[in-house]
């Protein structure tokens, strides 16, 4: 099968399978994570509330 192919062909075909899973399964995994992890949940508020007030003490400080 694979001197049918050509040998390289099929080796292509297999990394970009490979590569188009991977990309997959990154963007993914979040969305899993976010939706069965009460930790995760709780980590990403801190998060954005870190962020909104440090986008506050920007605004603050572009005031003064």
């Amino acid at each position: 099968m694979i001197t049918s192919l050509g040998g390289g062909l099929l080796l292509r075909l297999f990394y970009h399978f490979t590569v188009v899973l991977v990309n997959t399964n990154s963007c993914i995994n979040p969305l899993i994570y976010a939706a069965k992890y009460r930790e995760f949940q709780q980590g990403v508020r801190r998060l954005k509330v870190k962020m909104k007030l440090s986008k506050q003490q920007v605004q603050v400080s572009a005031i003064t």
